[in-house]
């Protein structure tokens, strides 16, 4: 028969041979069954198990793992969706806005409510032609201030930051209420250059990290530049 061997000697046969032998024969404990509830294995807790026994053991373990795997991936997705929704209802905030002022504190709002930022601060760059101080004061800064330098590498790379501010930037855009910032989001506003920031800053440390992804952020940072850009000439 195919599963049989014929040795010259007595010689027990070693581990690579049974290995190998199993292999060619991948039908023998199908065709030998009484054997397996006679194999014993090690468990890791101490004591034997027979091989069937810790076949449904690792059944098992694969199981959880795979339904954990399962309600994380259910998990992201939910997180996804929500925050779809939010992206969903500051857009729908900007198109209904009629001045810039408006939006602004509509997008200020949605952030505040929507996106668990205790703190937020957008700010416009001003300069002679532009106007905008005269159109939303509060949400502008001199292109020649402090504030515009402390930030002025973040705006130019037009890529979005999380984590932690230096003192000195988290005073410049929180004012009295840096202290309680722990972590803060920055998403730079642009179009054909630079024109302004949005800060989140939130007293939760963990909420803003450098390694989180920021897919979202970036969408909600070409909503904002487009949406100014287009609509207001920014």
């Amino acid at each position: 028969m195919a599963d049989k061997q014929t040795r010259l000697d007595s010689t027990p046969l070693d581990d690579d041979e049974v290995v190998d032998f199993l292999l060619a024969n991948p039908a023998f404990f199908e065709r030998h069954q009484a054997l397996l509830p006679r194999l014993q294995l090690f468990h890791d807790a101490g004591g034997a198990v027979s091989l069937i026994e810790r076949q449904v053991e690792k059944l098992r373990e694969e199981n959880t793992r795979l339904s954990a795997k399962l309600q994380s991936l259910v998990q992201v997705a939910r997180d996804n969706e929500r925050l779809g929704a939010r992206i969903q209802k500051l857009a729908v905030g900007v198109l209904e806005s009629e001045t810039l002022d408006e939006l602004l504190t509509s997008v200020e709002d949605t952030f505040r409510s929507q996106f668990d930022a205790a703190h937020v601060v957008i700010r416009l760059l001003d300069e002679p032609g532009r106007g905008l101080g005269a159109l939303a004061p509060r949400f502008c800064m001199a292109r020649d201030g402090e504030l515009a330098a402390a930030f002025k590498v973040l705006m130019q790379n037009k890529r979005v930051r999380c984590g932690r501010l230096l003192e000195d930037q988290s005073r410049l855009l929180f004012g009295g209420d840096a202290a309680e910032i722990r972590s803060v989001a920055m998403l730079p506003l642009y179009g054909g250059s630079e024109f302004g920031l949005v800060a989140l800053g939130s007293r939760n440390p963990g909420r803003f990290q450098p390694a989180m992804g920021v897919l979202f952020l970036e969408q909600i940072g070409e909503l904002l530049s487009a949406a100014l850009k287009q609509r207001f000439r920014v």
